[in-house]
């Protein structure tokens, strides 16, 4: 697991966000390893914050984004 990282306030060192406040958006067609590998490598250091993949056309990210707890968005062409 990799080092986890927090900004925190100068003045009174509180943290300046929790982990939920940070999101990901990516928009993805056709290309299934290169979609898991990049969804994993944020899983590793994000595990439970919101990633939205849309993707147009093609239909085939479904699953690997249910695998990776991502919301799934799909535009037909």
């Amino acid at each position: 697991m990799s080092k986890k990282f927090t900004c925190v306030s100068i003045k009174d060192k509180k943290p300046l966000y929790d982990e939920n406040t940070v999101s990901f958006f990516m928009l993805a067609h056709k290309q299934p390893r290169a979609t898991d590998y990049c969804l994993k490598t944020v899983r590793d250091h994000y595990p439970t914050n919101k990633i939205i993949v849309f993707e147009n056309g093609s239909n085939v990210l479904k699953n690997i984004c249910k695998k990776h707890n991502a919301k799934y968005i799909y535009q037909p062409l």
